[in-house]
């Protein structure tokens, strides 16, 4: 008889540790709260970062530009 109960309750024990063992614990909960809020500064930081190098380009070529053009305009005006 005491080993029938033994059994039973070294049953429920494994059923109850399963159960716990599937079910998320607090503290993946919360870290799960930490990680989507997370997620949602990623994809901003990185079209920012994506605009900064896009605009470090366009300054470089307005740059270029501006250099050539001053070039062009004095070249004919000396040269008179």
């Amino acid at each position: 008889m005491q080993n029938q109960n033994y059994s039973k309750d070294r049953s429920r024990n494994w059923k109850t540790q399963q159960k716990e063992l599937q079910q998320p614990t607090k503290s993946w909960k919360k870290a799960n709260l930490l990680e989507e809020p997370k997620r949602h500064l990623e994809m901003p930081k990185m079209e920012v970062e994506t605009k900064a190098r896009e605009l470090e380009l366009t300054s470089k070529y307005k740059s270029e530009f501006l250099a050539n053009m001053s070039h062009e305009l004095r070249t004919p005006l000396i040269a008179s």
